[in-house]
């Protein structure tokens, strides 16, 4: 694919995802994005802020453990829950305070390596928003760690025989459908905006969008 035609597809997914936009009744579009230690999580967050503000320059919003701008990065301790004298905790929370959509983040690398453990707090926590019918998107990140993706060839990562393996192993894993699963080469190195990388956050990132104001829909 050409720089041009690659350009215009950014442009025109940004454009999409522009025109993504909650109803009046529901003044705020919420994403919780979980995963275990090291799976890229903050760095996923940059990653969308990058490519949706698209100034050419990398973005460092989320540091792991802290609270930045319009994002939160929380370490949870076990079973330990958000108590009461807690500043994000809500008694009683309108629709607009609640999430809309859950983003698992797991390392490409390792999918077939999670702890037990590991699996059984996603477990947990997928049992709770399924009893809510809250929406579930797998990012899997770190792609560009494997022998899948080349920055120069965007399609590798979809045509790739290896990419394939790595996706259906976090299907079975998960119990996942092929649109519940993306990947993403999250920004972690380096100054510059790259296109491929542009392309792939915001295919996965409009995906989540759409299903988050599906939900919003049907419950609003």
């Amino acid at each position: 694919m050409s720089n041009r035609n690659t350009g215009n597809k950014r442009d025109q997914l940004l454009q999409d995802v522009d025109n993504l936009v909650p109803p009046q009744q529901c003044l705020n579009l919420n994403l919780l994005v979980t995963g275990i230690i090291g799976s890229g999580k903050s760095s996923l967050v940059n990653t969308l802020k990058t490519v949706l503000r698209n100034s050419g320059e990398i973005t460092n919003i989320a540091t792991t453990y802290g609270q930045h701008m319009d994002s939160t990065t929380l370490k949870f301790q076990g079973n330990q829950n958000i108590g009461q004298n807690h500043q994000l905790y809500r008694a009683n929370p309108t629709f607009d305070q609640k999430m809309h959509c859950v983003i698992f983040v797991v390392d490409a690398s390792s999918i077939t390596e999670i702890h037990e453990q590991d699996m059984q707090k996603l477990a947990e926590i997928r049992e709770h928003i399924g009893s809510e019918n809250i929406p579930l998107r797998l990012i899997l990140t770190k792609v560009d760690e494997l022998d899948l993706y080349s920055f120069g060839d965007l399609s590798s990562v979809f045509r790739s025989r290896h990419a394939k393996q790595k996706f259906d192993a976090a299907k079975r894993k998960f119990t996942l459908q092929d649109n519940q699963v993306r990947p993403i080469a999250n920004y972690v190195t380096g100054p510059n905006q790259n296109l491929a990388q542009d392309i792939l956050a915001l295919i996965a990132v409009k995906n989540i969008l759409e299903e988050a104001l599906v939900y919003i829909g049907n419950n609003t």
